[in-house]
């Protein structure tokens, strides 16, 4: 079998993690590194041993690409999308999929008349706590899945960009909620739609830096009347619990932290309700930030059944 040969556009933050997680897929080659910055490509290229070009147009008409992961910032989303599902290359973007429904539903369109294979990124599903959560969920561990809750929080975005509402398309909703709405569904299942959705934020601590909302909360209605509540900040979430839902602070710039915690609820019977916990917290992100990518990913796992008095 022939391995599926990389493009990656955007050679930045992103970009560096999908090359440094391509490393464990043996059936995936990293050929080609596409940035506009020469400086940016040329050292990505050195060390990830692909080509490197600097324009989308020579991404698409590269013959030694079959995929492009899209690692650009959220407002290049979807022109990218678009060029590379008419040039006929498959597609892998980075999420949040676009900035609102309409970029997104025509990046979907673009993808479905090329016929081209497309995929929608989202780390947090394969985080070995949380499919792990998973596990334990579908083999029953707490009954019947009701409702989950998911929060992240950190101390604010690695890079200028994501500070502007305008170029990113929102805050904290659409950067960091959309990892705990994407785990929902993973949980309840993909084939179970969404009908009804509620959400409120504001800008309640960084409103010096960005117009966007750096606090907010969701509520997603599935089709069977279950839910999933999901929050996503933009300042430090410090633990977490069935109970609480944490305290928040605003640590100094130079500590950059994350918090990460999923709680499924479910029940063996009216009187027996549990739930299963899982949290990350600050080792993991400031190893990402390190690259320190394997580190990241083993630290501060921890996870357990809870019985909840009724």
């Amino acid at each position: 079998m022939n391995p599926v040969r990389i493009g990656m556009l955007g050679c930045g933050f992103i970009g560096e993690f999908h090359a440094l997680g391509l490393r464990y897929v043996r059936e995936a080659v990293l050929t080609v590194g596409c940035d506009a910055s020469e400086e940016r490509r040329n050292a990505y290229a050195e060390r990830f041993g692909c080509r490197p070009v600097g324009t989308l147009e020579e991404l698409c008409a590269a013959d030694d690409v079959d995929l492009v992961v899209v690692s650009v910032p959220n407002h290049l989303h979807h022109d990218a999308v678009i060029a590379l599902a008419r040039a006929g290359k498959a597609v892998a973007c980075t999420k949040p999929l676009g900035r609102n429904a309409d970029e997104a539903a025509d990046m979907l369109r673009a993808v479905t008349e090329a016929g081209v294979f497309n995929a929608y990124l989202e780390n947090v599903i394969f985080n070995p706590d949380l499919l792990r959560m998973r596990d334990m969920v579908v083999a029953g561990a707490i009954g019947r899945l009701t409702t989950v809750r998911a929060r992240e929080g950190h101390s604010g975005p690695h890079a200028a960009h994501f500070w502007d509402a305008e170029l990113a398309g929102g805050g904290a909703l659409l950067d960091m909620a959309s990892h705990g709405a994407e785990y929902a569904r993973f949980l309840f299942g993909k084939d179970l739609a969404v009908t009804d959705v509620f959400a409120w934020g504001a800008t309640l601590v960084h409103g010096e830096r960005t117009t966007g909302e750096d606090n907010a909360m969701m509520i997603m209605r599935f089709a069977d009347g279950r839910a999933a509540e999901v929050f996503g900040r933009m300042v430090m979430a410090l633990g977490g619990s069935a109970v609480g839902d944490g305290l928040a602070s605003a640590p100094p710039d130079d500590e950059p932290t994350l918090g990460v915690t999923v709680l499924a609820f479910g029940g063996l019977s009216k009187s027996d309700v549990r739930l299963v916990e899982f949290s990350s917290y600050g080792a993991m992100w400031k190893g990402m930030l390190n690259n320190e990518v394997d580190a990241a990913i083993a630290s501060n796992i921890s996870g357990q059944v809870k019985e909840v008095e009724t």
